[in-house]
């Protein structure tokens, strides 16, 4: 029973650190368009949602907060990407997002589907552990496994109402390249946009936002989006520049030690080797 309780209360921090949802979904933006020490009009920041995401697409979201006391303005944005390959990438629109947001419900239909009889597999089998063994480890451990089953499904589902929270779905009224972006004094909003990328577009390790403001004086600014590595959507593109960098003589011990090991390192690699790939392409040209 000791163990059991200390298996439970290990799990609530997880929990809690799991139900934390915030404004700021990355590194803040950095504005270009602004001189040396002027403030910044929105803190902006950006993430992927990895769930959303899928190959060659990728779900974008950005927050953008108002520190000030008057109504902020981002009309005509548009979307500038690395290496000036802008013509690379293309956010999705019309039949063609109707088309992904019915595919996404219908796997997202599947996977809750699947998930919750996976989980009851999981407390079936460790609820008949506890009523029929007359062994008291194997019911201790059986219990275990059931509490820990149980706190597991509460912290998803804390964990997926945070992310809800904090990177929601998108709404037609929320589409970042909307012809008018509205931000409320001292409030924050999210946006987003679906993205695809052809198999020659470099890695998107930042993207520019150029806009008019409330003024009609243009901004812009630079952000990197977090969790680029959970988004599978340039996968093809990471195995291209390792092949690129392996038959440029780039050594086996260079590269990180696992494929799957640590999706962070190996994509910050990849992009490290998008630098060269450009920097070599570049010369080739002249």
């Amino acid at each position: 029973m000791l163990q059991n309780k200390r298996t439970l209360l290990t799990l609530i921090p997880v929990a809690l650190l799991a139900g934390c949802a915030s404004s700021k979904l990355g590194p803040e933006a950095q504005y270009v368009s602004l001189t040396q020490g002027e403030p910044a009009p929105l803190h902006v920041s950006a993430t992927f949602r990895p769930d959303l995401c899928s190959d060659y697409l990728g779900y974008l979201v950005f927050s953008v907060h108002n520190p000030g006391s008057d109504w902020k303005e981002l009309n005509n944005l548009s979307l500038t990407f690395p290496y000036g390959a802008s013509s690379q990438f293309s956010p999705v629109g019309g039949k063609n997002l109707l088309a992904w947001a019915d595919a996404q419900s219908l796997k997202e239909q599947r996977e809750t589907h699947n998930a919750a009889m996976a989980r009851l597999a999981v407390q079936t089998v460790s609820a008949v552990a506890i009523v029929s063994s007359d062994d008291q480890d194997v019911q201790s451990a059986g219990a275990a496994v059931y509490l820990a089953e149980r706190s597991n499904n509460k912290a998803t589902e804390i964990s997926h109402s945070a992310q809800s929270v904090s990177a929601p779905k998108g709404q037609k009224s929320n589409h970042i390249l909307s012809q008018q972006l509205v931000i409320p004094p001292k409030m924050d909003r999210s946006f987003w946009v679906l993205l695809s990328a052809n198999d020659q577009a470099p890695l998107m390790s930042w993207v520019s936002a150029r806009y008019l403001d409330e003024n009609k004086v243009e901004q812009q600014l630079v952000v990197s989006p977090s969790k680029q590595h959970l988004c599978h959507w340039q996968k093809h593109r990471v195995d291209y520049l390792e092949s690129w960098a392996r038959k440029s003589g780039m050594k086996e011990s260079e590269f990180p030690k696992s494929k799957t090991g640590n999706s962070q390192q190996r994509y910050q690699h990849a992009v490290e080797l998008e630098a060269e790939y450009q920097k070599s392409v570049n010369i080739a040209e002249f």
